[in-house]
């Protein structure tokens, strides 16, 4: 079956400054590497609060990112997207205010968004707007929002490995990445 949706049917799915509203919240937690866990915490809950299944998979003891999935649970998804969690450090001379997004005309700045906050919100973003249309997904969409963008991808090979009981069952043997 194909859907086919107009520009303001899209709009109505989730509208501009909802989106812009989910990246500042984004931005908002600080996120430096090896301190993602509450960021992954801010992402499960959004996704849960959407009904999209989500859990928060253990990477090191104390740090934690997110995986979710829409659609079906069993089988080989159609599609993954994956996103780090972790963000540049802010520096020496960083102030409060730099975790406050600000919105200049079309522009939304803030610490995060150029690395890779505004790709976690799109994530989000897509992840809300197929669920809300209630189009049924014959195969699951994956979300992966992960830790460790800055240590090699040691978040992304986490939930390859399938160690994670709630979420054992999204990941099919045959799913791998290529760095683990």
């Amino acid at each position: 079956m194909r859907v086919s949706l107009s520009p303001a049917e899209l709009d109505q799915l989730l509208p501009e400054d909802e989106l812009l509203d989910i990246a500042a919240g984004l931005t908002a937690i600080a996120s430096p590497t090896g301190h993602e866990t509450a960021l992954a915490r801010h992402v499960r809950k959004l996704l849960r609060a959407h009904k999209i299944g989500a859990a928060l998979h253990r990477v090191q003891p104390g740090r934690y990112q997110t995986v979710g999935r829409l659609g079906p649970t069993g089988g080989t998804p159609a599609l993954l997207l994956n996103g780090h969690l972790d963000m540049d450090p802010l520096g020496r001379d960083a102030t409060p205010d730099q975790l406050i997004a600000a919105r200049d005309g079309d522009r939304l700045y803030g610490a995060g968004l150029h690395n890779m906050k505004s790709g976690v919100a799109a994530m989000l973003g897509a992840a809300i707007m197929v669920q809300r249309s209630g189009i049924r997904l014959r195969r699951g969409l994956l979300l992966e929002f992960v830790a460790g963008e800055l240590q090699g991808g040691v978040g992304t090979c986490t939930p390859c490995a399938g160690d994670c009981a709630p979420t054992r069952r999204w990941y099919p043997n045959r799913i791998r990445c290529g760095a683990c």
